[in-house]
């Protein structure tokens, strides 16, 4: 019995060994889970801070996205309402370029005329000017005439004068001589003034 004794003890202390050695075995295997769980749950803190800031990033780049999409959609608002401007302001500029070349039309009608009466207003100018001249001449002709005639009318008045004067000296002269041959004074004042 002490042999059967000592050999349970020497299969209890195998078997103490072997779960001592069990022990430091699973010891040695919890201790390396231990490590990984460590490092696994570092990681996965890493990966839920990343998954934070990737939330995070994720909400920006929704909240930035929404203001794209509203910035896109006011885009397609303004860009709605400037083609409509656009096709009235091209329809304005169609009328406006009609109506331009109508009244360049008209104006260049006008500019015709204006050069067309500019040109009749040079030609009566000139001719105005000529006709001008021409009175001019003629009145100088004229005043020439008649300071001619003055003189003329002088010189005729003077030799008028000049031939009453002879006429009446003469008469005179033969009353004087008629008076001497004793002829009426009633005859003498008849000759002189029939004479």
């Amino acid at each position: 019995m002490r042999m059967l004794a000592e050999r349970e003890q020497g299969r209890m202390k195998l078997a103490i060994k072997s779960k001592n050695d069990e022990i430091v075995d699973i010891k040695e295997r919890l201790n390396i889970h231990e490590n990984n769980i460590f490092r696994y749950t570092q990681r996965i803190e890493q990966i839920k801070s990343q998954m934070k800031w990737n939330q995070k990033e994720l909400e920006e780049w929704l909240e930035e996205a929404a203001h794209r999409e509203e910035d896109a959609m006011t885009l397609v608002k303004y860009a709605k309402i400037d083609d409509s401007k656009v096709k009235d302001l091209t329809l304005k500029m169609e009328k406006l370029t009609t109506e331009r070349g109508n009244k360049k039309n008209l104006l260049d009608k006008e500019v015709t005329t204006t050069l067309t009466t500019q040109i009749e207003l040079d030609k009566t100018a000139d001719a105005f000017r000529k006709a001008h001249d021409e009175r001019m001449n003629v009145l100088e002709q004229w005043e020439n005439i008649i300071s001619k005639l003055l003189n003329y009318n002088y010189v005729c008045n003077y030799i008028i004068i000049y031939v009453v004067v002879y006429i009446i000296i003469s008469n005179y002269t033969q009353c004087v001589i008629l008076a001497s041959c004793n002829t009426d004074y009633h005859v003498l004042s008849k000759f002189l003034f029939l004479s």
